[in-house]
């Protein structure tokens, strides 16, 4: 596994532009992933005393999310990532 991070505009070196827009594409998807958990399933609020409490909240909450989306992708619904269309249409 590689970690790649963008290179600055001005970089002597640049990615390829194709690699530039695999990396954003990505990105967009991974910090779209992380606020929905936030804001959505509120996966930030720490309410367990024991870690294996913490834990299984937020396995459930991460499955609750890929669930979602899954549903998304099998209804054909274009926004893969929009989690409240199940809910309120």
């Amino acid at each position: 596994m590689t970690l790649l991070a963008l290179k600055r505009n001005n970089s002597k070196n640049p990615y390829p532009k194709d690699l530039r827009n695999w990396i954003s594409k990505h990105r967009r998807r991974i910090e779209t992933t992380f606020s929905q958990l936030a804001e959505q399933f509120h996966i930030n609020e720490v309410l367990a005393n024991l870690m294996s409490d913490l834990k299984a909240r937020n396995q459930s909450k991460i499955l609750g999310h890929n669930i979602a989306y899954f549903m998304n992708k099998c209804l054909g619904n274009k926004e893969t990532g929009q989690i409240k269309h199940l809910i309120f249409g």
